[in-house]
């Protein structure tokens, strides 16, 4: 298959699975977007590209897949509808992401979390005073495809564009003591304590060196 055939194919699929989310009829889709029944079998077949303008269309008329319950009753948040939205590369076969949501936790669906990230070196020491760090990663609704905001942290990673959009964002670590007390930090922020804690015990021993000589 040409590289040109497996685009179409690929629009073609993807059509057709918003179709059958949105339990809508090939010709009641036609006659919203104004073609004929034949034209919309052509591209669900892959026969045929999705043309530009129609891409639109269907976008403007699918904005996102089909939210449940608890979803709706949050629809009301647009950055929540916005990473939810299906993306139009995706549509157009250009990439794998159907939403915004799914291409910023790629890395989850190789199984890879922040925790396997985390210096092993710095939890011995986080550990040897006793705190013990634990990640949390943003909820995802039905099938990867939703975000389900948990909590008002999560929402303010939202305000970035989709470009710079990051597993890292979509973590919180949390410290815990064995006392109980805790503190929740983005991984940004754990990473800086990080940093900060090492230049300290790098100094430290530079320092000692300098004194024993």
């Amino acid at each position: 298959m040409t590289d040109e055939a497996t685009m179409k194919a690929k629009q073609g699929e993807r059509l057709k699975l918003i179709l059958h989310d949105h339990g809508m009829k090939q010709k009641e889709f036609a006659n919203k977007i104004y073609v004929s029944e034949q034209t919309v079998t052509k591209w669900i077949t892959g026969k045929a590209r999705i043309p530009q303008d129609r891409i639109d269309q269907i976008l403007e008329l699918f904005p996102t897949p089909p939210l449940n319950k608890y979803e709706e009753s949050i629809r009301i948040n647009q950055k929540f509808i916005d990473m939810a939205k299906y993306r139009r590369e995706w549509l157009l076969g250009k990439d794998d992401y159907q939403s915004l949501a799914q291409m910023a936790i790629s890395d989850l669906g190789k199984k890879i979390t922040r925790i396997d990230q985390l210096d092993k070196g710095f939890r011995l020491i986080l550990e040897s005073i006793g705190i013990t760090a634990k990640t949390a990663t943003v909820k995802i609704g039905k099938d990867d495809e939703h975000f389900v905001i948990t909590n008002k942290e999560e929402l303010s990673l939202m305000n970035k564009p989709e470009s710079e959009i990051t597993i890292d964002d979509l973590t919180q670590i949390t410290l815990l003591s064995e006392e109980g007390d805790s503190i929740i930090m983005t991984a940004q922020e754990y990473d800086q304590l990080e940093k900060e804690v090492k230049d300290f015990i790098e100094f430290k021993i530079t320092r000692l060196r300098e004194e024993k000589r």
